[in-house]
């Protein structure tokens, strides 16, 4: 069977009258050269059976993560708490420092900006990203769940953490709650544990769309040998004497919990005068940024942070900005690192 040569860029920009960087931009569908000429290459390509070559990308993909890169822009550090440092938390932190340490590596400046400073409306903050010259946003995870936002997205590249924050359609970069559970209950079964219980408030599950109960759910009742599924303690608020009124009734040796209220609930099992780990357990599915009492699932939250950063250029290269049709969901998985808080 015949053969036939791929056609090239160059080639391509001869038959179309135009420049090798007319087309290149064209089929990244740059903003820099108007629609209809980008429509018009772009359809020309399709039409010749032009493909991208894969071995060819991998060499350019390849030379521009081993030379230095030349700066590129101040990429936005969106954060909306009550107070200007209310974001850093553990986990975030972590997502800051990978996010930061990528962006140097590829050229870009981070520039953390508050939604709720003083005066500060939708209005003002596109100002302040025009006048900035910032195209890529980074928003930090929200205060609480279904959090929505009034910013325009129109020619900006944007990514969240989470789930946390809802109405925009863009590529969302988190860890993979699900799967980090499942490993957690499979870590902790391994162990010998056989009554696993989950104690948090309701709103960090269903900040993660409840994929720890989903988790939990699915780790015990799927677990080889089968263990015991114990009735979720997910209050609204988590307070001491429901929680150990919980643990009286179901008697966990374990209590799987998250970061920011697993420092309370030791708190707790203490004042009653339950010794962790000799008589209780507890194991976090995201263990703190820095961490070295808990054990449970490292989240590797640098590496989500650094992820960010790799999908906002990615569609910064490709102008892939605004609200997207199917934005992509990245998921990171987790591992288990061991504490002082499992026996």
């Amino acid at each position: 069977m015949e053969k036939h040569a791929r056609i090239t860029i160059k080639e391509m920009a001869a038959q179309l009258g135009v420049s090798h960087t007319t087309v290149s931009l064209a089929l990244r569908n740059h903003a820099s050269l108007p629609k209809s000429t980008r429509d018009r290459i772009k359809d020309f390509a399709k039409k010749v059976g032009y493909h991208p070559d894969p071995m060819l990308g991998s060499l350019v993909a390849y030379r521009q993560r081993n030379r230095p890169q030349g700066f590129k822009g101040a990429l936005a550090w969106l954060t909306n708490y009550t107070t200007r440092d209310g974001w850093k938390r553990p986990s975030t932190l972590g997502y800051f420092a990978g996010a930061r340490q990528r962006a140097a590596e590829l050229g870009y400046r981070i520039d953390e900006l508050w939604l709720q400073e003083p005066d500060m409306d939708a209005r003002r903050m596109s100002q302040i990203l025009a006048s900035r010259n910032i195209r890529g946003i980074l928003f930090a995870p929200q205060p609480a769940p279904n959090t929505r936002l009034s910013l325009g997205l129109d020619g900006i590249a944007a990514v969240t953490f989470g789930y946390s924050l809802v109405g925009f359609h863009v590529p969302v970069i988190m860890n993979h709650q699900f799967r980090n559970m499942m490993n957690l209950v499979g870590q902790l079964a391994a162990r010998g544990y056989q009554k696993i219980g989950l104690a948090m408030p309701m709103a960090n599950d269903e900040r993660v769309h409840h994929n720890y109960a989903a988790g939990y759910w699915a780790g015990t009742h799927f677990a080889r040998p089968k263990i015991k599924t114990l009735p979720l303690h997910l209050p609204r608020i988590l307070e001491e004497k429901a929680l150990l009124e919980w643990f009286g009734k179901h008697r966990p040796e374990v209590i799987v919990a998250e970061a920011g209220y697993a420092d309370r609930i030791l708190e707790f099992l203490r004042n009653a005068g339950i010794e962790v780990p000799a008589e209780v357990s507890i194991a976090l599915v995201n263990i703190p940024y820095k961490n070295t009492f808990y054990a449970g699932i490292d989240e590797n939250h640098e590496l989500i942070g650094a992820t960010a950063i790799e999908e906002v250029s990615g569609m910064l290269y490709h102008n892939e900005t605004g609200e997207l049709a199917h934005p992509r969901h990245v998921l990171i998985d987790g591992a288990w690192r061991e504490g002082k808080s499992v026996r």
